[in-house]
């Protein structure tokens, strides 16, 4: 059972990152429903210009975007928060369980399937922000 209520939701601060405008919208559509303030970078270098002020709770990527793809991405926030106290999910059309452990391996610190799961996104990203910090807290 998540110790999350509806009030941290509305306290959530996401950068999606995607090059699918449609895609990200749709998050943003979802969670702005929720009360979250949600961000949409539609590509890496913007999405980093944009963390210069926007401080996320938690960063969405799509793995798959031109010039910049998602893990090249990750790597570069990572080295400009090497602790970062906020997830970085994937988030994508393309992986399976059985990749899951790699893209963990890799950095990330969970992931969301694409197209969103409208009812099941608020207790996926609650259950990655709850292993965040417990894994922090260790």
């Amino acid at each position: 059972m998540s110790k999350f209520t509806d009030n941290d939701v509305k306290q959530w601060s996401i950068l999606v990152v995607d090059d699918d405008y449609q895609s990200a919208n749709m998050v943003k559509q979802v969670m702005d429903f929720y009360g979250a303030k949600v961000e949409i970078a539609t590509n890496g270098p913007e999405a980093l210009k944009l963390m210069q002020w926007f401080k996320p709770t938690m960063v969405l990527l799509d793995l798959q975007m031109p010039d910049m793809n998602g893990y090249e991405v990750k790597d570069v926030i990572h080295k400009i928060f090497p602790n970062a106290p906020f997830p970085i999910i994937a988030h994508t059309a393309t992986v399976t369980e059985a990749e899951t452990p790699s893209l963990l391996k890799q950095g990330f610190d969970g992931y969301i399937l694409k197209p969103i799961d409208v009812d099941g996104i608020v207790r996926t990203l609650q259950q990655i922000l709850e292993r965040k910090r417990f894994s922090r807290s260790e």
